[in-house]
């Protein structure tokens, strides 16, 4: 049973290589995706290319891994925005979990009026979100999933 769940690990490390190697490029050195997900420490040079990555078709594991390292402080607007455009595509609830936690958690971190000036008149959802970001998480959940059909 262990032997079949490293090889299951080595699978999942083998379909993130590049991803991996983007961001040791930038200078930060990790092993495992989910070493992101699983520090306390600032990784502001992992952000871009696990944004660029997180559109791309991985295993379940790694995708929910990408979605959870992108749930920092580190994170903007452009994040949230590449977290929203996956929200729904796929059909797995803790996915999608994921990615209302990462947007709950990006937007605990920063000021309302930094994202509201992000943001464009005609997005009537999203300053919905930040003007509730703080939330307790359920309640942020619930507020998400009642008017998700605004950008929908």
């Amino acid at each position: 049973m262990q032997l079949a769940r490293q090889k299951h690990v080595e699978e999942l490390d083998e379909e993130v290589k590049f991803l991996l190697q983007d961001i040791r490029n930038n200078s930060l050195a990790i092993d495992h995706l989910w070493d992101l997900v699983n520090t306390s420490q600032a990784y502001p040079e992992a952000i871009e290319p696990l944004r660029k990555h997180l559109s791309r078709n991985y295993h379940i594991r790694n995708k929910e891994g990408i979605i959870r390292a992108l749930g920092v402080k580190e994170a903007g607007m452009k994040e949230i925005y590449a977290l929203l455009e996956q929200y729904g595509k796929i059909d797995n609830d803790e996915i999608n979990f994921a990615i209302i936690l990462s947007i709950h958690n990006i937007l605990r971190t920063h000021k309302v009026k930094d994202l509201i000036q992000q943001t464009t008149d005609d997005e009537s959802f999203m300053k919905l979100l930040i003007k509730n970001k703080k939330l307790e998480m359920m309640k942020f959940k619930k507020l998400f999933l009642e008017n998700i059909q605004m950008v929908r």
